[in-house]
């Protein structure tokens, strides 16, 4: 039998991180009671931009080509979906993978 052993700063991480999940659900529904999903969607689709923008900023991660490929088709994701709200037939996700494909 495998035993695992959890160093005590491990568990108190993981904690915190299920704790600001949590939390971070609460506040999205919140702002879905306050707002209409057509503007609260695609700010939440933006995270991936915010923690790319932080990561660069306060802990000096360097900006890779795939790293910034990846967000900006998140970011575009985020858009699209923005735009399906607002029930508009563009698809921002189709141009961007067949500029990815031909970029390659």
């Amino acid at each position: 039998m495998v035993v695992l052993q959890w160093a005590g700063s491990s568990v108190t991480f993981l904690v915190l991180s299920a704790l600001a999940t949590g939390f971070s659900w609460l506040f999205y529904y919140r702002a879905l009671q306050m707002a209409p999903a057509s503007l609260v969607a695609p700010i939440d689709k933006l995270r991936v931009a915010f923690a790319i923008v932080l990561g660069v900023i306060f802990h000096g991660e360097v900006l890779l080509v795939k790293l910034v490929l990846g967000g900006a088709v998140d970011t575009c994701r985020g858009a699209d979906s923005c735009l399906a709200l607002r029930n508009r037939d563009v698809s921002l996700r189709g141009v961007v993978c067949q500029w990815i494909c031909q970029w390659q």
